[in-house]
């Protein structure tokens, strides 16, 4: 509900824009001019209240964002300018000013939508803990996150690639810190084969995400429905070989010495999906045993894991940082306390990937990446 009330907020305002430029500058043009000018407020305004009535669904959601970020976005900060430029009379040289803006903020937004969700890139990261054992000392980690599979529902080529991408990293062991899909389990299917290809010494170890809880999906109306997709993606994840831990550990063993692997369902800050269990998880592990979790949504390594527990390094998403990342400028700065990359409180250290998919085709700085984690005991 709250989503829908900030999209109609936004279209009122991109009216009253429309017909500001409209006024200003297309009164007297020809009926085709104006038509276009009117047309993608026009379609996000039928979008918007489609989603409104008939609830979630992909393809409006893409349409939306799409016109917000290549029309309504570009119109605002056109009629900025040109407001501007009256107040300072300075009127042409803003307005051109404002023209040359706009085209280029519509121009990167259109690679964004087109191409950069797709621009796959390999992030490596060294992270020193001086608790790891020696034997685990270059241990190599690669973890993926919210692959959100529907997006990639016509590019089957960027699964093929993402795999032998990551395969070719020749990691020790691979994690997938959750949302494997959107909103059931049904998106899996096409890319179970292509998925169980990926291959590490140690496994490929996974955990849920919000979105694998099919909340969002067709199924939100019946507790039952849900809970069979649930179970139905559980399966499909264990039949490709991966372990999926579900408030559960792993211990990994190199000559004498051993870690111990942990992965706790979603605890989300949002309160949707609040299944984790640490205590649980953390049952049978020696308190002086290395530790690494997996936990898809940061919130909880602030929540819960700095106040009670000796967990060394923590492996999160979820927040994608926010598809928008230029250095470390993103969105996601203003909701999350941690949101990419590395952090550290103490002994204790958490690294967020910023992922691979989401429910917008859209990715601009923030790309879809893999993230080749290396363990060292020293800084080198």
């Amino acid at each position: 509900m709250l989503q829908i009330i900030i999209f109609f907020l936004i279209l009122f305002v991109a009216i009253l824009a429309d017909l500001r430029i409209w006024n200003d500058h297309l009164r007297q043009r020809a009926l085709g001019w104006q038509v276009l000018h009117f047309l993608p407020v026009v379609v996000l305004m039928v979008s918007i209240i489609i989603l409104a009535f008939q609830g979630m669904n992909t393809l409006l959601f893409r349409i939306i964002f799409t016109v917000m970020l290549c029309f309504v976005l570009p119109k605002l900060l056109y009629l900025a300018f040109a407001l501007a430029g009256r107040h300072f009379r300075r009127a042409t040289l803003l307005k051109g000013i404002g023209l040359v803006v706009a085209l280029g903020v519509s121009a990167t937004c259109f690679y964004g939508l087109v191409w950069g969700w797709r621009h796959l890139v390999v992030k490596p990261q060294t992270i020193v803990v001086p608790d790891l054992p020696d034997e685990f000392d270059g241990f190599r980690i690669v973890q993926l996150s919210d692959l959100h599979l529907e997006m990639f529902a016509d590019s089957p080529d960027f699964i093929r690639s993402l795999v032998s991408t990551a395969n070719n990293q020749q990691p020790d062991l691979i994690v997938f810190t959750g949302d494997l899909v959107s909103r059931q389990s049904s998106e899996l299917l096409p890319y179970m084969n292509v998925l169980s290809q990926l291959k590490a010494p140690y496994g490929v170890m996974s955990i849920l995400g919000n979105h694998d809880y099919s909340i969002y999906g067709p199924f939100h109306g019946s507790p039952q429905a849900i809970a069979h997709d649930l179970d139905l993606l559980k399966g499909y994840q264990r039949a490709m070989g991966w372990d999926l831990l579900l408030n559960k550990h792993r211990f990994i063993s190199r000559d004498s010495a051993q870690i111990a692997v942990i992965g706790v369902e979603n605890e989300s800050m949002s309160g949707k999906v609040c299944r984790a269990d640490l205590p649980h998880a953390l049952e049978g592990v020696p308190d002086s045993c290395f530790k690494i979790l997996l936990s898809h949504d940061p919130y909880l390594w602030r929540q819960e894991v700095t106040h009670t527990s000796n967990i060394q390094l923590t492996f999160s998403g979820h927040t994608h940082a926010a598809h928008f990342r230029i250095g470390d400028i993103s969105p996601s700065r203003f909701i999350y306390s941690e949101w990419g990359g590395l952090y550290q409180q103490g002994t204790q250290q958490l690294f967020i990937s910023s992922g691979l998919g989401g429910m917008l085709a859209f990715r601009l700085g923030a790309w879809p990446e893999i993230n080749v984690i290396t363990l060292h005991k020293h800084p080198s």
